[in-house]
Parts: C-alpha cells; sequence; structure tokens
C-alpha cells in the first residue's frame, strides 16, 4: 500500500462527518460552537468549521492530509500539520511553533492581574503561535503600536468562510476584516486552503481611508517549531546576501555571530570576535545551545523569494514563498527574515522566572518589507536595508495588498553525496514543486474579482 493511500485509510478513520452545509452570516460576528462544511471533490475531502484551540476561538480549514486552523485572535495558526508516514504508521506531524507560554485556556489577559501582567506583559504573548500577520510595524512598537502592530493584537472578525472554485481548483477559505487603532487603517485577510495539498495561501490587505499618507511595515511571521522542527533540520533558501541583526538589539547578547555583518551564503556566517572560528555554518538547525540568531536575507531573483526547512528524518519540508506580482496591488517583499531560536532569553515567559532557562525551540522563516528586527520607527530613518525597502508609504484613500504562500511537502534526499549535491539536490525539488502552485492565486482573484 502507498504512503498516499495509507494516508487515506488512517484519514477515514479519524475525520469527523458533517451535514453539507455553509457557514452563513448569521454566524459570522459570533465564533459559535462546531458548524461543519463537509464537502467531497474527485477523492478530497474538504472541510471547514468554526471551532477552538487550546481554548481559543478561530476555523478549522482542512482537507484529506492537512489540518489548519487561523485564530480569531492575531490571525495566529497553531496548528499547521499534515499527514507523514512514520516507519509502519502514519501520523499527523504539526510544523509550526507553540510555545509552551501560549495559554490553553479561552479568554485574555487580566489587566487587574499583576501575575499575568509580569508573566506575559500583553496579549500577543499570551497567544503567539505559527504564523501570524505584522502591521503596520515589524518587530518593536511605539506609543501608538504593540509589538508586530494591530494586526497581531486584535482580534480579526469572520466574514466569510466556506468552499470554493477557481477554474478546476476547488479550495476552502476563511476571510477576515479588522479595524485597527493605528491611524484609522483597515484590514481584510484571506486564508486558503486548496482540495489537493497542503497549501496555505494568504493574503493581508492593508487599506488607508485616511486624508494622509501612512508609513507602514508588513510580515508574515511564520515560525515552526516542535513535531517538525528539530536539530538536524536543513534550511535553504533563494536569498543571495544576508545581514545580522544591527549591534544595540537584544541579539547583542545572544547571539554567536558578529553584530551587522554582511554575508553571502547561511554556511559561512561571520563568527563573533570573541571566538576563535571566522564563520559559522546556520544552515543546520543546531541543538540547544543558548544562543538566538536573527538573520535577514534578499534576492535578487525575479520573480520569487523562498525558503524552505527540511526534516531529512521526516522527509518533509516546509516552504515559505512570495511570488512577485502575483495580484493586483501587490506590495512585494523586501526580506526574508531568519530567527534561529535554541535558548537565550532568560525572563519570562520564556523562562519560567526572571533569570530561569529558555525552554524555547523554534526557526522564523519571516518574509517583510521592515528594517531587520526593529520595527517601523527604525526602518523610517534607514529608508533600506541591503539595498531593499524597509516600509512602504501607503497613499491616503488606497490599499495594497501583501500575499504569502506556506506549503508542505515530502522531499528525497538520498541521491545527495555531498552538501553541495545536495544544496543542488533541495533547490531543484523546491523549483520543482513550486510549479506545481498556484503562484497567480487564482482562488483568491476569484474571490475578489469584484473589488478589483
Amino acid at each position: 500500500m502507498t504512503t498516499r493511500a495509507r494516508a487515506l485509510c488512517f484519514l477515514q478513520s479519524i475525520l469527523a462527518t458533517g451535514h453539507c452545509s455553509l457557514i452563513h452570516k448569521d454566524h459570522l460576528g459570533r465564533m459559535l460552537p462546531r458548524c461543519t462544511t463537509l464537502a467531497l471533490v474527485e477523492g478530497f475531502t474538504m472541510t471547514v468549521e468554526i471551532g477552538q484551540y487550546l481554548g481559543q476561538d478561530g476555523v478549522w480549514l482542512k482537507n484529506n492530509h492537512t489540518r489548519l486552523f487561523i485564530q480569531k485572535f492575531g490571525g495566529m495558526t497553531p496548528e499547521f500539520s499534515s499527514l507523514c508516514q512514520l516507519d509502519d504508521s502514519t501520523q499527523w506531524v504539526n510544523t509550526h511553533w507553540n510555545p509552551h507560554f501560549k495559554s490553553p485556556f479561552s479568554g485574555k489577559l487580566n489587566p487587574a492581574s499583576q501575575e499575568q501582567h509580569s508573566y506575559w506583559g500583553i496579549e500577543l504573548m499570551r497567544q503567539a503561535a505559527g504564523t501570524f500577520p505584522c502591521a503596520p510595524t515589524f518587530g518593536p512598537g511605539n506609543s501608538e503600536l504593540l509589538p508586530h502592530g494591530d494586526t497581531a493584537n486584535m482580534d480579526w472578525q469572520l466574514e466569510d468562510a466556506q468552499q470554493t472554485k477557481s477554474g478546476q481548483q476547488e479550495a476552502v477559505y476563511a476571510h477576515w476584516k479588522l479595524t485597527g487603532n493605528y491611524q484609522g487603517l483597515h484590514y481584510r485577510k484571506w486564508d486558503i486552503l486548496p482540495a489537493s495539498s497542503s497549501t496555505h495561501y494568504m493574503v493581508l490587505e492593508v487599506v488607508n481611508p485616511s486624508k494622509q499618507n501612512i508609513e507602514i511595515n508588513l510580515a508574515w511571521h511564520t515560525t515552526l517549531g516542535a513535531t517538525f522542527l528539530e536539530r538536524g533540520c536543513l534550511i535553504e533558501t533563494n536569498c543571495n546576501q544576508f545581514k545580522t541583526a544591527p549591534s544595540g538589539t537584544e541579539f547583542d547578547h545572544t547571539s554567536a555571530l558578529k553584530s551587522g555583518a554582511e554575508f553571502t551564503s547561511l554556511s559561512e556566517a561571520p563568527d563573533s570576535q570573541s571566538n576563535h572560528r571566522k564563520t559559522k555554518d546556520v544552515s543546520t538547525m543546531p541543538g540547544y545551545n543558548g544562543h538566538s540568531e536573527f538573520i535577514s536575507g534578499v534576492t535578487d531573483h525575479s520573480r520569487y523569494l523562498w525558503s524552505v526547512c527540511i526534516n531529512p528524518y521526516l522527509r518533509m519540508a516546509y516552504l515559505t514563498l512570495v511570488p512577485f506580482d502575483a495580484i493586483e496591488r501587490q506590495a512585494n517583499a523586501s526580506s526574508m527574515n531568519y530567527w534561529m531560536h535554541s535558548g537565550g532569553r532568560d525572563f519570562t515567559p520564556w523562562a519560567d522566572y526572571q533569570g530561569g532557562v529558555d525552554r524555547n525551540y523554534a526557526l522564523g522563516m519571516e518574509t517583510s518589507i521592515g528594517a531587520s528586527c526593529l520595527g517601523l520607527d527604525w526602518a523610517r530613518k534607514h529608508p533600506k536595508y541591503l539595498g531593499k525597502p524597509t516600509y512602504r508609504t501607503l497613499a491616503a484613500g488606497t490599499s495594497l495588498r501583501f500575499p504569502c504562500i506556506n506549503t508542505i511537502f515530502e522531499v528525497d534526499l538520498t541521491t545527495s553525496t555531498d552538501k553541495q549535491q545536495q544544496r543542488k539536490s533541495i533547490h531543484q525539488q523546491v523549483e520543482r514543486h513550486i510549479s506545481t502552485l498556484d503562484t497567480r492565486f487564482s482562488v483568491f482573484t476569484t474571490l475578489t474579482q469584484k473589488d478589483d
């Protein structure tokens, strides 16, 4: 029996069934108990379910071999899992980071509780997980903005969630809206899962209804974790120029790399001056080592920006991809940012107490229009970083869109005999997989054609 056949047999034993209906307008403002859309399309089962994850309201999008949960708060995606053949069994593997400090309870941080405030600080830290949108700042906030902006710190309003079709492509989707606190900006977000692959198509739209131009950062903050991420995972990219975080950030104290250093390969990152080695290979995830790194990368590729993390044991790859000029009013990403976290933060909630042990292990592959990890205020003072724009000016009365694709697929590394051959093989397999994707976002275009 093939891996796919085993996966389908396994699915049939666990997939919840439901009646065939849509999520209607009456349901949208209120996250009700489970409401399911079940559709059978040429052997593929797709579901949309209003439900919960660790007590938080949101929407499940599922197909035969994918589970994706999009949270109402912050657009967090604590689960993006895929079926994987492990030895003699088929198991679900969640690729997304769920930190130990993510609250398992419903509700929000109690502002009257000094205990909760001391531990989490802000609701974002209580809820952070997986991929989430950052706007209008990527990184630190200011007197008007919380870190990572309104899109990561507020509740999104569900507008619509159901099955759709574009040409021959069937999919399920969720459409959200949010009115931000900063400068009156409005946001819309689409999460789309096709029937036949483990691929999450995301689009963030920012609308400026005011009479003044507004400068903004944009990012898709994707972070990987257990059960997918482990020591020995490989990182590849089509970026060809990199830079470590500038001096003056928290990474001065957690990084093993030289601050503000530029280089051309993740396998040859400049080591800190305190170390006898000249370079360090950060293209392979280490074990827990007490370090946390932040590296920005840019590409000269004309069609897209991508980064992939591969678990060789699982033979599973996680690709973050941004096709350039794929949709109307698109703002193209400037950089891919790598947050390689193997410890280093000795304060809560990363550690259990001040001065304690950081319990987190994660890899961020965060595509952005931003300035390293330094936020909107720093970006305004430094309009270029690695030669790319650090912010966008959204003209009065206009809007822009910021797309990204996250996708999981199987890889074969058995033919590689050395590191260079392995890198070449990975790049070839990534390019083949990209060729199978809907890089023109046809489902999104169909959903929004009335707007355009």
